[in-house]
């Protein structure tokens, strides 16, 4: 037992006897916490950065499985830090002194002399180095090094000047998990080009890609956007530090804390921003002009756009296609000769995220949606007597509901079941999923038949399971309802005896 328990506390199973089993070690696994998995993958040479513990877990599982042996190598921290300390500069070899050898006299916190670092060049270094994956990247802002600079747990920032025009830049990260712990010291290498060449971090999960470096590559790339001018006559007689708040967390008294509501902060002067920044550009129009924005240039961050996309052609809206229409041809099948699967299938995925997609609205205009195909459906001709007439008559009712491109949620009803479809969709998700077999709901977009383009559904997630198959949900947030409990909703609208169960699905 005493042997399991180093095993337990530090990962290393050399302690263990020969003759342990490998569902014993299975079972050890089991119970291990974060640090002892980290320690058991990487004294078998597997990376840790990012992972969750249940993601170790099963990685750990993989390397029982796969009898991967311990590595057993010397402390190799310092020919590490010297690897990532040294440069091709004119075809030749540089290794500068590590970032913890340099002269503390050096480093300041006058950022002005440091080189433009983009955004680009963030993910330039993670494809690269971090060896993030395509699919990693687009989700970037999920990532938990992303939320950390967005949190502000970046501060104190300094630069330290290397020969060749290269420079240090070094800064404070507050841990995630113990804030009042001294916070980790993380760094990166970049040149006049601002080419991140190499990153540290104080972190056992120092790797070169651990989220606090992520955090510090995305604070310091929002930084350099922000001060764009530093290197200017105006800028140049003015200390340019970090200005990106620090996180922090005190303890108050109870009668110190205020309890009104807060104003509304006003902007900055020194970070204000006038240029007009076009909100309802698409993501794949934003790849696009990216794509050829750095056509020609020596980046890598052309892997992380899909080839196919190079030369991108959005499929038309009904709205354009109509305009090359002759009137004397049958517009259906005008309409279907100029929709394809592919152009179905792309319009799925530009329009995903529905109402908060401005592309959604560009291809819903001119279909008939389910929104408003009971009104289509009742029409009745030229009878007069028919209430949808009398409003066609009065003002193009039907006509302008499939031509309205009025995105706003304005009445009451509306934006309270906007504001809870979300909660309602990850209910029914979590509640789903425990109870089929290998079951996924997903955000849908507008979905079209090739063979009738004309019509549209956006419904508000696609369901699919090994057991049932795929399906649909829709969700409805009744207005009327809002003050009232589902007891008492089940009890005044379903008429069946009390003790049965109802499910609502």
């Amino acid at each position: 037992m005493k042997t399991q328990n180093v095993a337990l506390l530090t990962g290393r199973w050399d302690t263990y006897p020969q003759q342990t089993t490998k569902l014993t070690m299975a079972a050890e696994l089991n119970r291990m916490l974060k640090p002892a998995l980290r320690s058991f993958l990487m004294e078998r040479g597997m990376t840790v950065s990012d992972y969750s513990v249940q993601q170790l877990r099963e990685l750990a599982f993989k390397a029982v499985e796969l009898d991967l042996p311990v590595i057993s190598t010397p402390d190799d921290t310092d020919s590490f830090l010297q690897f990532r300390s040294t440069v091709v500069v004119n075809g030749e070899k540089v290794t500068f002194p590590t970032v913890f050898q340099c002269d503390q006299k050096g480093w300041t916190d006058d950022l002005k002399n440091i080189p433009v670092f983009s955004m680009a060049d963030v993910f330039a270094y993670l494809v690269s180095y971090a060896k993030w994956t395509p699919s990693r990247l687009r989700t970037y802002k999920n990532e938990r090094g992303f939320r950390l600079s967005k949190s502000n747990h970046i501060s104190s920032a300094e630069s330290f000047n290397l020969p060749h025009e290269h420079f240090y830049i070094k800064a404070s990260c507050i841990r995630e998990t113990s804030q009042k712990a001294d916070p980790y010291m993380t760094w990166c290498l970049v040149n006049s080009e601002g080419v991140c060449i190499s990153a540290g971090c104080h972190c056992t999960a120092d790797d070169g890609g651990c989220k606090h470096v992520v955090a510090l590559l995305f604070c310091l790339a929002n930084w350099s956007d922000r001060h764009i001018d530093r290197n200017t006559e105006t800028c140049t007689d003015t200390k340019c530090g970090w200005d990106i708040p620090r996180k922090v967390s005190v303890p108050m008294k109870l009668d110190s804390i205020e309890h009104s509501v807060n104003s509304r902060v006003q902007p900055f002067e020194h970070v204000y921003d006038p240029i007009n920044h076009d909100d309802n550009m698409s993501d794949v129009e934003f790849e696009a002009g990216l794509h050829n924005l750095i056509q020609g240039h020596d980046t890598q961050i052309i892997e992380v756009l899909d080839k196919s996309e190079d030369s991108l052609t959005m499929p038309k809206s009904i709205i354009e296609s109509a305009e090359d229409f002759l009137e004397n041809s049958s517009f259906l099948e005008y309409l279907k000769s100029k929709v394809n699967q592919d152009d179905c299938d792309q319009i799925y995925s530009l329009t995903e995220g529905q109402s908060d997609n401005q592309n959604w609205y560009e291809y819903r205009l001119g279909r008939i949606t389910s929104s408003i195909i009971p009104l289509v459906y009742h029409y009745q001709g030229n009878d007069k007597n028919n209430y949808i007439v009398r409003q066609i008559d009065k003002n193009n009712y039907i006509v302008r509901q499939i031509l309205d491109k009025n995105n706003n949620f304005s009445t009451p009803a509306m934006i309270y079941g906007k504001e809870r479809e979300h909660l309602a969709r990850d209910l029914y998700s979590k509640e789903y999923i425990s109870e089929h077999k290998k079951a996924v709901v997903e955000l849908s977009g507008l979905i079209i038949n090739k063979d009738i383009p004309h019509l549209g559904a956006s419904p508000d997630a696609i369901v699919n399971c090994k057991c049932c198959g795929k399906g649909i949900v829709e969700i409805k947030c009744p207005y009327t309802f809002k003050n009232l409990t589902l007891d008492e909703i089940s009890e005044k609208n379903i008429i069946l005896p009390k003790p049965l169960m109802v499910s609502l699905n």
